[in-house]
């Protein structure tokens, strides 16, 4: 019986308990909302460079997911593509917040839709801009 006992103690120790595995991490659900005419920004996007990334020459693209409304007003944000720790994820969703766009059209009337905003940083040789 003890010998028993002392198997099961090993295998518990080789073979642990099978729990229930976590859930997936749970991804952006986005609706889609179907348009004739895309949204247009009214006016260019042009994020700021993080002193932080032009310092350390970080250049690359993000992708944020965004929501315009039928006033064409940006209400939520969703990044995709991410460069994380320094600063440009932050620079690009406050420049596409803060741009009002022409909204999407369905059947000659606006509608909110879900579209995916590429942003890219590339630093100049000359100076440091966002092209």
């Amino acid at each position: 019986m003890r010998r028993l006992i002392m198997i099961i103690a090993l295998l518990s120790l080789v073979y642990p308990q099978v729990q229930d595995a976590p859930p997936p991490p749970s991804e952006p659900t986005v609706k889609f909302i179907p348009y004739d005419e895309p949204p247009e920004p009214l006016t260019p996007i042009i994020p700021h460079y993080p002193e932080i990334a032009r310092e350390a020459g970080i250049e690359g693209q993000i992708i944020i997911q965004v929501y315009i409304d039928e006033s064409g007003d940006v209400t939520e944000t969703v990044v995709l593509k991410s460069i994380p720790n320094t600063g440009l994820d932050e620079a690009a969703i406050e420049a596409i917040r803060i741009t009002k766009f022409k909204p999407a059209m369905q059947k000659d009337k606006p509608v909110g839709v879900w579209i995916s905003i590429p942003i890219q940083f590339k630093l100049d040789l000359k100076d440091t801009q966002v092209q």
